[in-house]
């Protein structure tokens, strides 16, 4: 999937019950603790802000323990594909 409603705030999600509440209230796809503290950082200094952020994990969503140490390197490198791909285009 690409594209979608994230949302960001402060604690780590790590609890299939949350995750399933947030998608229900706000419809969100995605959660991340960092996102919302760089675009305010970004916001207070008058400089523009764009997110890509690519998914680690289920937020409590799989069968067993977290899955954040085995996708975490997968995302990194998805995420930084698709921002050098805007940046390719971006002209």
């Amino acid at each position: 999937m690409v594209g979608g409603t994230g949302l960001s705030g402060t604690a780590f999600v790590d609890n299939a019950q949350y995750r399933k509440h947030l998608a229900e209230v706000f419809q969100a796809n995605v959660v991340d603790m960092e996102s919302a503290a760089c675009a305010m950082v970004a916001q207070a200094n008058r400089v523009p802000f764009l997110a890509f952020r690519s998914v680690s994990d289920l937020a409590g969503g799989g069968p067993g323990a977290n899955e954040m140490n085995t996708f975490l390197n997968i995302a990194a490198e998805n995420s930084a594909r698709v921002l050098m791909a805007f940046l390719e285009r971006w002209r």
